[in-house]
């Protein structure tokens, strides 16, 4: 820690633009999976020519518009992420010189495959969206392409620090899948409900929140549960909390999830109730402004989590003061033994391809320079 206050926060060779790379692709893919799990399950149906309402189908084509270009921004931003990151495997000095070993990486390491997949589950939900179909609207469906745009968003789990720690399906790497999904389902549906708000008529507008209502908090009950549960784990006890990097990002999430569930009751319980008032056209612009803050607060938090996933876990903390047991937490200790009991001891020590047994992920790469394919197999070990 710098002057015994401030830890040091290492994120690996990539530095911080290779973490804002990866916030903002996730930013674009929980908003296309968001988009299209709004305009399948939460939406108001229209009925008996309700789509002619003023205002209601142009706030229908709106959303539809911000599934599709979230989805292009999704596939761009994903693919920005495999360039830097194989900027950085390569230990080349710019994205030119590492486009050779582009089709490497791809092919021979978790993280292309990871991406490949990614990009081939959101390039086929943008086929069905474009698909003109039998009939008017989105051809075969937005729920069809919610389904490959959630697959793709849980594939991201693959990413985190879970997937690391064990070659298989462990019970964190599926607690991780469910953060992930709820967080997506959550966050991703703020814009659209933001863009129904203040577009279509109040009476459909207000029946939008009152199913958003549940679904939201559905989605909250899940992310607090299983942040918990990966807290326990990953941090790796009180100590590393308060004395490592990893545990002041945690800190940060945490306190910016506190701000989202703010945005949550005051828009729910003071905002939305107007929109069946006086003057509900006023009351619906406020809501949709105020939706649109909290669409911004979670942005931060997935720019945090970013910088989190490239952060070594808070336990690395705990496992290098494994001399001292006072520093480890119980209940991180019996959780650990749960999830991987082949690691007998007081943490849980990654073994996973991503990270090495001291547990920092920028051990990952090598300081000595060498041709292309062996620098990229043996990242890929």
């Amino acid at each position: 820690m710098a002057g015994g206050v401030v830890p040091f926060f290492d994120l690996g060779p990539g530095g911080l633009p290779l973490a804002l790379a990866q916030g903002l692709a996730i930013a674009a893919l929980f908003s296309a999976f968001g988009t299209l799990l709004f305009l399948g399950l939460l939406a108001p149906r229209a009925v008996d020519g309700g789509q002619k309402q003023p205002g209601l189908a142009e706030a229908l084509r709106r959303c539809r518009c911000l599934a599709k270009l979230s989805l292009a921004s999704a596939l761009v931003l994903l693919l920005v992420w495999l360039g830097l990151e194989t900027v950085v495997m390569d230990q080349a000095t710019a994205l030119s010189q590492a486009i050779p070993a582009l089709a490497v990486v791809v092919a021979t390491t978790n993280f292309g495959h990871l991406i490949l997949g990614q990009c081939l589950l959101l390039a086929a939900a943008g086929l069905i969206l474009f698909y003109p179909g039998p009939g008017p609207g989105l051809g075969l469906g937005p729920r069809p392409a919610a389904a490959l745009a959630g697959a793709a968003t849980a594939l991201q789990a693959w990413h985190l620090h879970a997937a690391a720690m064990s070659d298989g399906l462990s019970l964190l790497l599926i607690v991780e899948i469910l953060h992930v999904l709820a967080a997506a389902a959550w966050l991703g549906t703020l814009v659209p409900l933001a863009l129904f708000v203040g577009l279509a008529p109040p009476v459909t507008g207000a029946a939008a929140c009152r199913r958003y209502l549940w679904f939201g908090s559905a989605c909250v009950l899940v992310l607090a549960v299983t942040a918990c549960w990966q807290g326990m784990i990953l941090i790796g006890g009180w100590h590393a909390l308060i004395a490592s990097a990893y545990g002041w990002m945690a800190l940060v999430k945490l306190a910016l999830f506190a701000i989202l569930i703010g945005f949550a009751w005051y828009n729910h319980f003071r905002l939305a109730p107007p929109l069946l008032g006086a003057d509900p056209a006023a009351a619906g612009r406020t809501l949709a402004r105020n939706i649109l803050r909290e669409a911004v607060a979670g942005l931060l938090i997935l720019l945090a989590a970013a910088v989190l996933a490239s952060l070594p876990p808070g336990m690395d903390m705990t496992m290098q003061g494994r001399a001292n047991p006072g520093t480890i937490a119980p209940a991180a200790v019996a959780v650990s033994v749960l999830i991987a009991p082949e690691f007998p001891g007081s943490a849980l020590k990654p073994a996973g391809r991503w990270l090495r047994p001291e547990g920092a992920r920028r051990r990952r790469y090598r300081s000595t320079p060498r041709p292309a394919n062996e620098r990229i197999e043996a990242r890929s070990r």
